[in-house]
């Protein structure tokens, strides 16, 4: 018997219907995914408005011409741009910058809300309102360098002469004409160096320049002028008229100046030479391969055709006016040239016999401990330069009657106060001697450099006619004007600039070999004891106890107060000495500071010791 078959199975219905819903789910996906959606209200970005986001375009030179303009050609410079190209390149780079970041962060910034957009239309719409520097140079800009290989003179490298915010030491505070010329007056110098003097520091500069690197030995001195004036507003005729100064420096390669910057020819006033430098130190010089030798010329703006007279801006008794034309300058002043004058008297006495020195006495003017008289001053007005003590030699009979007119030893400064100091000298009664004597004779003036009365305020009083009363009289009295809090601040300031410059790189050195140099060197006629306490290797430099601090330039002596003044951010004025060495008043915007003794010592002067003092020396 056979079995009977199975009936066949039906499958369920849902396993009918599963591909399909499979299907339909991944497509319903599909357009779910690759359905676009807008943006939200915060996404959008409003189209430019045309009135308000203008497109700027900047010209940029093709790479072929950068290429040519970066080449150098033996014997040609490229010119360094002005600092207004400067400034347009820099913010070109910071533009091309600002799109690459753009570019790359677009989704992100597209995100940003409405108030940036808006701020960021602003800042365009002023951008827009400030004018193109680059646009304001002149448009006949060479492209081509002049060949400079067989020229010993270069002109300003800057298509315009770029303003430079440089102004004369101590007239930031000046209210009038005759207040800058007051100030300028004081830095008078009186003499210039004479070509060969100049000569003679370039030959000295370049060497030490070879001996320091030999990468400097073949240097050679190119001319730089038109770089810009000091400049001189007040218009009012100076005692005798600027000339250039003359300033030379070592550009290195990378366009960095050297520190050590030679005046090698003064304008005759220390405030404009001061401005001078900085002109030399701020100016862009053009851009080498070499390091490069400048003599920069800078002038000042000063025409003596067209200037005023001191008593035509200010009113005051005409024996003032008459003083500042008596004033001589510099020359005659120092200790230094009295003792050269006193030499050279005294070898005529000898030689002409009315004085006979023994072979080993060294001939020497008897000093007349009575003699004890002063030159008058009555107008009690500050001067621009404090008159010095005139010294006058004079050869005495034995009957006290003087043998000769006196002989000039030294000037006060002022040739109508060395008029009267010679008639006191004349005029003096002098004792009895048995042998004729020599006599060296000083002649002070009754002027007082810290209670005199400033030309402004007798200007307004002689003006009112009316006579002041002391009491109630404003003076500025010189030796009270110290700010204890920026004369220290002025030190600190100035020996770490010292520390910082070559010059002042013997002050970093082990004291044994600061000690070693001086002692070799420290010149027999002054005492070390009016400005050292203590100087042996332990303990290093010690200034005395009435003395601040002491540095050490590796400088020339004669050019130390320049480079004090450059340092300590001051001006100089020389108002005497002190033992022996030239004693300077350091200035603030015309306010007394410090007071700077400069002993020379070493062959030649060729160091200097600087000793700082809080006040003057001569009054403790």
């Amino acid at each position: 018997m056979q079995p009977s078959p199975k009936p066949p199975k039906h499958r369920p219905l849902w396993q009918f219907l599963l591909p399909p819903m499979l299907l339909i789910s991944l497509g319903l996906h599909g357009i779910v995914l690759f359905t676009p959606v807008a943006p939200s209200e915060d996404d959008l970005v409003p189209p430019p408005d045309p009135e308000e986001d203008g497109i700027a375009i900047t010209k940029i030179d093709a790479p072929s011409a950068r290429a040519t303009t970066s080449q150098r050609d033996d014997g040609t410079v490229k010119t360094a741009p002005s600092n207004s190209r400067n400034r347009n390149n820099q913010a070109g780079a910071r533009n091309n910058n600002s799109r690459q970041n753009n570019d790359a962060n677009r989704s992100n910034q597209q995100r940003s809300n409405r108030a940036n957009n808006s701020s960021r239309n602003q800042q365009q719409a002023r951008n827009r309102d400030r004018p193109n520097q680059q646009s304001n140079q002149p448009s006949n800009r060479q492209d081509s360098v002049p060949d400079l290989s067989d020229v010993q003179s270069v002109d300003n490298p800057n298509p315009t002469a770029p303003t430079v915010a440089v102004s004369v030491p101590g007239l930031s505070e000046v209210s009038n004409p005759f207040e800058e010329y007051f100030e300028v007056f004081k830095g008078y110098r009186g003499q210039t160096i004479t070509p060969e003097q100049g000569t003679e520091q370039k030959d000295l500069w370049l060497s030490g320049l070879t001996q320091r690197d030999a990468a400097y030995a073949n240097l050679e001195i190119q001319s730089l002028k038109d770089i810009g004036q000091v400049p001189y507003e007040a218009k009012v005729c100076l005692p005798n008229p600027p000339a250039a100064a003359q300033v030379l420096v070592l550009v290195e390669a990378d366009g960095n100046l050297d520190d050590d910057r030679l005046l090698v020819q003064t304008t005759g006033y220390r405030g404009f030479d001061r401005a001078a430098r900085d002109l030399v130190k701020q100016h862009t010089y053009p851009d080498i391969a070499a390091p490069q030798a400048y003599l920069v010329e800078v002038e000042v703006d000063y025409d003596e055709s067209d200037c005023q007279q001191p008593q035509e801006v200010i009113n005051l008794p005409p024996e003032y006016f008459g003083l500042l034309e008596d004033y001589i300058g510099p020359d005659f002043t120092t200790i230094a040239d009295a003792k050269a004058a006193e030499e050279a008297w005294l070898k005529t006495l000898n030689e002409s016999g009315d004085i006979e020195f023994t072979e080993a006495e060294e001939p020497t003017a008897a000093e007349l401990a009575a003699f004890a008289v002063q030159v008058d001053y009555d107008l009690g007005i500050c001067l621009p330069i404090a008159p010095l003590d005139a010294r006058w030699g004079v050869l005495v009979n034995p009957d006290g009657t003087l043998n000769g007119e006196p002989a000039p030893l030294r000037s006060t400064g002022y040739s109508s106060f060395d008029v009267r100091s010679k008639e006191l000298v004349e005029n003096y009664d002098f004792p009895e001697t048995e042998t004729p004597q020599a006599y060296g004779l000083d002649v002070s003036v009754d002027y007082n450099n810290v209670n005199c009365q400033q030309p402004a305020e007798k200007a307004a009083e002689f003006e009112n006619a009316a006579e002041a009363d002391d009491s109630n009289q404003p003076t500025v009295l010189a030796g009270t004007a110290f700010d204890p809090a920026r004369q220290d601040t002025l030190m600190k300031a100035g020996r770490q600039n010292v520390e910082n410059n070559s010059l002042g790189s013997l002050n970093n050195n082990e004291p044994d070999l600061i000690i070693t140099i001086l002692e070799a060197g420290w010149p027999e006629a002054i005492d070390k004891s009016c400005f050292l306490s203590e100087s042996d290797p332990e303990a290093g430099l010690v200034p005395t106890e009435e003395a601040e601090d002491v540095v050490i330039l590796s400088q020339n002596a004669d050019r130390v107060p320049d480079t004090i003044a450059e340092l300590y951010g001051v001006d100089l004025t020389a108002v005497g000495d002190y033992c022996g060495a030239p004693l300077y008043e350091l200035k603030e915007n015309g306010l007394s500071q410090l007071f700077a003794s400069i002993v020379g010592f070493g062959t030649g002067n060729s160091n200097a010791l600087v000793v700082l003092w809080f006040s003057d020396p001569r009054q403790d």
